[in-house]
């Protein structure tokens, strides 16, 4: 607004740590304290927490999701109870554990040779650094541990679990000039896996199951034979949510009260019900709104397109099992892990070799540390 740079960053797109730890944000926290026409109790309050830095509110969140793993219902017609007795939150390790036991002892006999999960190898791998990147980068001290055994282990272990059958054959992994064909891709999606990874988008979909009726239209790509597990979380098991629009406040901004103004805005009830926010919102109201226009099968018509309709018996019963389940997820949201893209780009160059064979898992930790111990001191 005054010409001389951001007033509002898109903190979704820039790296947030280094943006926190030089004094760019404003804490946005006294703005939403001191502003009368700012309810803090219409929204998804850890969720909003959960970006703190510090104890600072530098980013707000418009949106959020959350990842969900599933069962195959048809190779685990027991349960998930047979498996995870008690258990609604899940990491990565804990699926991979579960699974490769399962599959050691035979249990699961099918036509089709059985996987653990619906990853490939990059993906895996990917999944359980971001998971454990604490571990290995600390942003508060300026420190990296790639050259430790718990990296050299998780490495190793991604290989181990390849090499053993266990996951796809590694159709996406980075390599550009491989072409994967349409027939490869279907014969990976056809293969009957024990778990699957989906998203939140997901979650009507397991409650609605066997009402198609209801709906207009299906927005989830889950298949038929699969059942709610639960929650995802870190390899520290706290839930982490995933943000898709972050905004923040440039600290040099001469037009801050206009800044808090426009970002209130944002976060109004009428905005939140914007197709543009296209993820869950943090306004209390407008998520359950876009739930019921979900139930509905509305959700991605205009608003001229809507019916607004209410609900019948049957759609308001699933509707608030939906509601429900997503906040009851929702509330178990705790945690946000910035990752710096430059530092996975050197991950992710550097971890190549070796999953091709070409180093050992030793040669590659010391050219992670030595990368990213430059990067970082830059």
């Amino acid at each position: 607004m005054s010409g001389r740079g951001a007033d509002i960053y898109a903190m979704d797109i820039l790296p947030y740590l280094k943006y926190a730890k030089g004094g760019y944000l404003e804490d946005l926290a006294p703005y939403m304290e001191n502003d009368p026409e700012f309810n803090f109790s219409e929204y998804k309050k850890n969720v909003i927490d959960a970006v703190k830095y510090n104890g600072k509110q530098l980013i707000m969140p418009l949106d959020y999701s959350f990842n969900l793993f599933t069962y195959n219902k048809d190779i685990i017609p027991e349960g998930k109870e047979a498996l995870f007795p008690n258990k609604d939150l899940f990491s990565l390790s804990d699926i991979i554990n579960t699974g490769k036991q399962e599959l050691d002892n035979g249990s699961y006999a099918t036509e089709d040779e059985v996987k653990i999960l619906n990853f490939e190898k990059t993906q895996l791998f990917r999944t359980l650094f971001e998971d454990s990147y604490k571990r290995f980068v600390n942003h508060e001290n300026n420190t990296a541990d790639f050259n430790s055994q718990s990296f050299i282990n998780l490495l190793q272990s991604v290989q181990e679990i390849s090499d053993s059958g266990y996951i796809n054959e590694d159709y996406f992994s980075g390599n550009a000039h491989q072409d994967i064909t349409f027939e490869q891709i279907q014969v990976m999606m056809s293969k009957p896996y024990l778990f699957s990874f989906d998203g939140s988008y997901s979650l009507l979909r397991f409650i609605a199951d066997n009402k198609p009726e209801i709906f207009y239209n299906s927005i989830s790509s889950t298949s038929e034979n699969s059942e709610l597990l639960g929650i995802k979380t870190n390899e520290d098991q706290n839930v982490e949510g995933t943000y898709f629009h972050l905004l923040g406040m440039n600290a040099n901004s001469k037009n801050k009260q206009t800044a808090w103004a426009f970002i209130k805005f944002l976060l109004s009830e009428e905005m939140q019900n914007s197709n543009n926010i296209f993820s869950t919102p943090v306004h209390n109201g407008a998520r359950a709104e876009k739930a019921r226009l979900e139930v509905l099968g509305e959700l991605y018509d205009s608003p001229e397109q809507r019916t607004n309709q209410e609900l019948t018996e049957e759609q308001k019963a699933v509707y608030d099992e939906y509601l429900s389940l997503l906040e009851a997820y929702s509330d178990m949201i705790n945690a946000y892990t910035p990752i710096d893209t430059k530092i996975w780009q050197i991950v992710q160059d550097e971890c190549e070799p070796y999953f091709k064979g070409n180093k050992t898992a030793e040669q590659v930790a010391e050219a992670i540390q030595g990368r990213v111990n430059l990067y970082m001191n830059e």
